[in-house]
């Protein structure tokens, strides 16, 4: 499963598209460079946010668990300053030996287009007999994949269309 920004998708607002996109172009051409969130960094989130601004290089973000309120408002300053890629260790913390595992996967993709069946594949290695932080990694990793070239699949059901309905079996 991949995370998804609907309200950017959607936006009409031409300089949000456009930084998106302009993330997205550095990503495909000159590959990952991350722009890391710890949880110190909580005291800081401006800064942290205007460090992102000013480097419009820094394609990617790997951060501490977005579950706590300073996480997550990274993480939405992240996608606020255009960056499409964003992954977590949904434990918590984002301990560093999990996160050399993470710049791992980036350096093995041959193209950053493959990462997400990097990431896919870390999970399922997960669920196998394998107990390295690798592994481990892969059954608690929260992965935001907001490429701007596919659009979101959005059908909204009508609470009154039967059809929408399963079948009992």
């Amino acid at each position: 499963m991949h995370l998804r920004s609907l309200e950017r998708m959607r936006t009409d607002d031409a300089l949000v598209r456009d930084q998106w996109r302009e993330r997205w172009r550095t990503l495909r051409e000159q590959g990952v460079l991350v722009h890391g969130w710890r949880e110190p960094d909580g005291c800081r989130l401006g800064a942290w946010q205007a460090g992102l601004a000013g480097e419009p290089r820094r394609t990617a973000v790997v951060l501490d668990a977005p579950a706590d309120v300073l996480a997550l408002e990274a993480l939405k300053a992240a996608i606020a300053e255009g960056v499409g890629l964003a992954i977590w260790d949904r434990r918590g913390v984002f301990r560093e030996e999990r996160r050399e595992v993470v710049t791992a996967l980036f350096a093995a993709a041959p193209t950053p287009a493959r990462i997400p069946v990097a990431v896919h594949l870390l999970r399922r290695n997960a669920e196998s007999e394998g107990r390295g932080p690798g592994e481990l990694l892969g059954r608690h990793i929260g992965f935001f994949w907001d490429d701007p070239t596919r659009p979101v699949d959005f059908q909204p059901t009508d609470p009154g269309d039967l059809a929408s309905e399963e079948a009992s079996a």
